[in-house]
């Protein structure tokens, strides 16, 4: 057996449902940054735009690298009954966490062989998604995400940058064709007739990264979504040929209702969220979007709470919160 097919069998003994290679040395173009920058599609995610010579020469992450490794892992599971939906990926452990160990345990092997590797998980400027289409791993959808004929959507993408030469895979056909199924899965028409997506729109974005006062334009939409969405993603058709993940780190936590969510300290709220990727976001946010959840699903139960957390003086928590009284009360 040799190197690239003991590669393999290592990946599906860690659940990790593809592995693919490209080469090292490719090049991007700029158009694209450049035309999503200018439309402001990145939203306040500068970072998306830095390091450019980097994301466009993935080579120069190490000029010891002569292949790039992309795997995936799956998350895909049924989404628990709760007040506060939590987006899929976020249900359990970390999995920058989860992913990056068994990525380790991948580059370990190469390393024993002699060559040197770098592994990521999100944790590196590059273009994820168009080096996994050209190691063969899939298509950029018109939702932007990367789909899998044999695995859809629903996977985390790691690299691995090493050394040693491997057989390259071969880009695969976009098989989207006509379809449009995430364009009108989306709540806030996120997805542009140009193929990208607009940040400032996305649930997504509006819940995890956006920092500030949600738009009131994008209140309701957010229904019931205390942290991310999964629109896009989950009505993908390709979907329908992957299997649950079994990776018992992404078992999803017993995470507290969303009206609960509003007593939290800062304490509590770290004890609770400590190594899940909720908890980047800080308590704020998650209270911000507890609010937001409570205007739309609320009952005038929920309104004490709201009118508690107001007396707090925090003026993103107080708008939020006024947001959505006036909402219930309207009901």
């Amino acid at each position: 057996m040799n190197v690239y097919e003991q590669l393999q069998e290592k990946a599906q003994e860690l659940g990790i449902c593809f592995l693919h290679v490209a080469p090292a040395d490719i090049e991007f173009s700029i158009e694209a940054i450049q035309y999503t920058k200018s439309r402001g599609y990145y939203a306040n995610m500068k970072w998306l735009s830095e390091n450019t010579h980097t994301r466009l020469n993935p080579c120069k992450i190490g000029s010891f690298a002569q292949s790039i490794i992309v795997c995936g892992l799956p998350y895909y599971q049924l989404l628990p009954k709760r007040r506060g939906a939590i987006a899929m990926y976020a249900l359990g452990r970390d999995y920058h966490k989860v992913f990056k160990k068994k990525l380790q345990v991948l580059s370990e092997y190469i390393q024993s062989l002699g060559h040197e590797t770098r592994c990521f998980v999100d944790s590196a400027p590059i273009l994820e998604r168009p080096i996994a289409v050209k190691a063969g791993a899939g298509w950029i959808g018109k939702s932007s995400l990367l789909v899998s004929k044999e695995h859809g959507t629903l996977f985390f993408l790691g690299e691995i940058f090493t050394s040693c030469v491997l057989p390259y895979g071969t880009p695969q056909k976009n098989l989207c064709g006509t379809c449009t199924a995430c364009v009108q899965a989306c709540p806030t028409h996120a997805i542009m007739p140009d193929g990208y997506v607009d940040a400032r729109k996305c649930i997504s974005y509006v819940t995890i990264e956006h920092d500030g006062i949600i738009p009131i334009e994008y209140r309701n939409a957010i229904g019931n979504r205390l942290y991310g969405c999964d629109e896009c993603s989950v009505s993908c058709i390709y979907n329908s040929f992957s299997n649950p993940t079994q990776e018992p780190d992404f078992t999803p936590r017993n995470y507290p209702d969303v009206h609960e969510i509003l007593t939290l300290t800062a304490t509590q709220f770290t004890h609770i969220f400590a190594g899940s990727a909720i908890h980047r976001i800080g308590l704020e946010r998650l209270q911000r979007n507890a609010c937001v959840v409570l205007g739309n699903i609320g009952t005038l139960n929920d309104i004490p709470i709201l009118e508690d957390i107001r007396k707090k003086n925090n003026p993103i928590i107080t708008e939020h919160a006024d947001w959505a009284i006036q909402v219930i009360l309207k009901k």
